[in-house]
């Protein structure tokens, strides 16, 4: 079994607990803190979060929907956010 890991979820819309747990096993991660998406922050800012480093152990989720989520794990991962926000990288 692969390990999981330990993400801060950034929420782009209204979910229920349930639908995190859902974002949780898909994904197989856990979720250490609970963000509300907001517009006036650059969640890909240099030393703004410590899971903006490629390799920290803490990373990024931005969960979109009930059924769609992203982990950042790379660059693409953040191009893909990036363009679903309509932000730049």
């Amino acid at each position: 079994m692969l390990s999981r890991e330990f993400v801060m979820a950034v929420l782009c819309a209204p979910l229920t607990g349930k639908a995190m747990v859902q974002a949780e096993i898909s994904n197989n991660v856990i979720i250490m803190r609970r963000l509300d998406y907001d517009q006036a922050v650059n969640y890909f800012a240099d030393g703004r979060f410590i899971s903006s480093q490629e390799n920290s152990p803490v990373k990024l989720m931005f969960i979109f929907s009930n059924t769609e989520s992203i982990v950042v794990r790379s660059y693409e991962d953040r191009k893909q956010v990036a363009s679903r926000l309509a932000i730049a990288v």
